[in-house]
């Protein structure tokens, strides 16, 4: 009636020859911890554990987990610790049968060179969540040194299990975002307290479904970004603006 504790993936693991592919992993306290490692965990059956993944640093994910069915687990999530994300290049989470819980903040920014920008792209499917307090920030407010851009397709941001009536914070776009390479599009943003936060930003917004927020999109600042073909449905506040920016760039939305 007890648990294994856990299999573990090490700094200095090797991530080009680790994998766990078309296996089962059941009854351990946590299947897999991965700490500083990027083994590939694919068409595997995680079943009756207390937690399938923790992963200490969402570095570590890049293409790497997808294809995988959760069955039974006390925790139907993988859970990804508070992470600074800092580096040069992108990283791609792909869509897994869980959700990704992130546990704190999540920052992605370039590794200190403004000829640098870090890219997290979210595939299509993947559903984010996040607890009371939970943040994700994109570049930085003040350096240009550390850019950064999200890019997400399809993607459901709402809140965690064990924050089933209340809200997560926000998404910010900070001033040194990449407007160009940024954007998100037909995804849900959902029980925030403030969907989308954007401070000198411009990412391109589309086809996305802002729902049960408090604030769906507060822009702040003198950018104007692009916000078209939205649906709002069941905000306090759909969009707020204490911007200089022209409000001509806010097309085609539909509150509801």
């Amino acid at each position: 009636e007890g648990y294994w504790d856990y299999i573990k993936f090490r700094n200095y693991s090797s991530d080009d020859s680790s994998s766990i592919e078309n296996s089962t992993i059941e009854y351990a306290s946590t299947g897999l911890t991965i700490v500083d490692a990027s083994p590939t965990i694919t068409n595997t059956l995680f079943q009756y554990n207390i937690a399938p993944i923790r992963i200490s640093n969402a570095y570590s994910i890049n293409k790497n987990i997808y294809g995988n069915t959760y069955i039974d687990n006390d925790q139907q999530f993988i859970e990804v610790s508070q992470s600074d994300m800092i580096y040069d290049g992108r990283r791609t989470w792909l869509a897994d049968g869980a959700p990704y819980l992130l546990l704190g903040d999540l920052t992605v920014k370039a590794s200190d060179n403004p000829d640098h920008l870090a890219v997290l792209h979210i595939a299509e499917g993947t559903t984010i969540q996040m607890n009371s307090g939970g943040r994700i920030y994109i570049g930085d407010d003040n350096n240009q040194n550390y850019k950064g851009a999200l890019q997400a397709n399809g993607v459901t941001f709402t809140r965690g299990v064990n924050n089933s009536e209340g809200y997560w914070d926000y998404i910010k776009f900070r001033n040194y975002s990449s407007d160009d390479s940024s954007f998100i599009e037909n995804s849900t943003i959902e029980y925030a307290d403030m969907g989308l936060y954007l401070t000198d930003a411009g990412p391109t917004i589309t086809n996305t479904i802002f729902q049960y927020n408090d604030i769906g999109i507060e822009n702040n600042g003198a950018s104007s970004p692009p916000i078209n073909r939205n649906y709002f449905l069941e905000n306090s506040t759909a969009i707020r603006l204490n911007t200089s920016g022209l409000p001509e760039y806010i097309i085609g939305n539909y509150p509801g």
